[in-house]
């Protein structure tokens, strides 16, 4: 099968379990399966939280504190246990690092309707909320979760690609088992993947000599593996290629 083909079969397999939206700067689609609908977003909504500062604070280099009672996992603020950053570098390690605490302590300086009123009326995103905070299980199971859609997602990539500030934060996610999963060289990737068990998704922006192409994958109640795997063989589709792409 080729690359159409196997992304075809894994959709076939989980069609409403999967959404998907690849596009370039001219709005020319290269692929689109349930692109409004919406699924968990996981750490893609941080995305959004950077946006929201880049856009609406004015003040980057403002300090703030937080003792040990605000850490949670998947931190590496808790693990160096750092008590006080700027904004800018907690929007760093937000997404480079998918930091939880520090994204807490963002959504927390703002609140979350501010940041939403923001989504829905600047940004004009309808499929989007923040709705709980990092590693808040709790708020899960009383139904309150974080949500995007694939369309909201890669709208968004495309409004922070005109935007050096957020590119350069962009640029630092380690994170590239997803959309670069079989990417070796050729292209700069700026984006934010998100995971939780059974939420798997990677979005990004993906820039060659030839052209820049915006991509989200967002997958609820799949195997991660199966979903990696659908993410990587989209970052080829993105990218014209159909086989691993090596460094030229």
């Amino acid at each position: 099968m080729n690359i159409e083909e196997r992304i075809a079969s894994i959709i076939t397999s989980a069609p409403s379990d999967i959404g998907i939206l690849i596009t370039d700067k001219n709005g020319n689609i290269t692929l689109s399966h349930n692109e409004k609908k919406r699924f968990r977003s996981a750490s893609v909504i941080k995305t959004f939280v950077l946006s929201f500062y880049i856009d609406e604070y004015r003040f980057p280099d403002e300090i703030i504190k937080f003792d040990s009672s605000s850490y949670v996992d998947f931190s590496v603020v808790k693990e160096l246990c750092i008590t006080e950053m700027t904004i800018k570098e907690l929007l760093t390690v937000m997404i480079a690092s998918s930091d939880n605490t520090a994204t807490n302590a963002l959504i927390n300086k703002a609140g979350p309707d501010l940041i939403n009123a923001y989504i829905q009326n600047k940004l004009r995103l309808t499929d989007t909320a923040v709705r709980r905070y990092m590693m808040d299980f709790s708020a899960i199971v009383k139904g309150y979760d974080n949500y995007t859609s694939a369309f909201d997602t890669v709208t968004l990539l495309k409004r922070l690609a005109e935007n050096p500030v957020a590119m350069k934060i962009l640029a630092m996610q380690k994170e590239r088992n997803g959309l670069m999963r079989y990417i070796y060289g050729g292209v700069d990737f700026f984006g934010k993947s998100g995971q939780l068990d059974d939420v798997y998704n990677d979005s990004g922006i993906i820039q060659s000599e030839k052209n820049t192409v915006f991509a989200a994958v967002l997958t609820n109640n799949i195997p991660h593996t199966t979903a990696a795997t659908l993410c990587g063989l989209c970052g080829l589709l993105a990218t014209g290629n159909t086989s691993i792409t090596l460094p030229g």
